[in-house]
């Protein structure tokens, strides 16, 4: 039925999609999440300074340096989705995505507020995780291209949470 309501744009349209929008998604969610930890260490938390790291450990300048860059390609990776979000499962796709940047951006925060016990930032990222697959799943059915702009951003999330998950092995008393 949604195939029968949906007019599917053809190439000229897209192409016709303000190019500017993927600045607006990209440094968008950039501000977004670069707030959100800043709030989040804002409310500090010495737990990562008492543990054990794993040696592939990046330093801690490491993460806000690597986000700088993926925080943007994941806003690119949405404007290509949003290009056609006339399209039902465009539709879809933008809104599991709020829901994954919803989870992304509580990440930081939640940890902090917690005091954290090295559990909290393993849970975090699974529960992160299942979003950023979910998306990620939703984007390669409405844009290919959006979807190769999500795998850097994927394979960061995946090798995050194996570290922390060595990380708390490490440490368990």
């Amino acid at each position: 039925m949604d195939k029968i309501l949906y007019e599917p744009k053809t190439k000229q349209q897209l192409k016709r999609s303000p190019w500017w929008m993927a600045l607006v998604f990209a440094t968008g969610i950039l501000a977004l999440g670069m707030l959100a930890a800043a709030w989040g260490y804002w409310l500090g938390s010495d737990y990562e300074r008492q543990v054990i790291n794993p040696p592939i450990y990046p330093p801690e300048w490491f993460f806000w340096a690597i986000w700088l860059v993926l925080y943007p390609t994941l806003g690119i990776s949405t404007w290509y989705v949003w290009r056609q979000r006339h399209d039902p499962l465009a539709r879809h796709a933008l809104g599991v995505f709020a829901i994954h940047l919803l989870a992304n951006l509580s990440w930081v925060p939640v940890v902090h507020i917690t005091r954290s016990t090295l559990a909290v930032p393993v849970l975090m990222d699974l529960f992160v995780d299942v979003f950023v697959f979910a998306t990620a799943i939703a984007y390669w059915r409405v844009s290919k291209l959006a979807f190769r702009w999500l795998l850097p951003y994927l394979a960061w999330n995946v090798f995050t949470t194996l570290i922390k998950i060595w990380r708390l092995l490490l440490n368990v008393s």
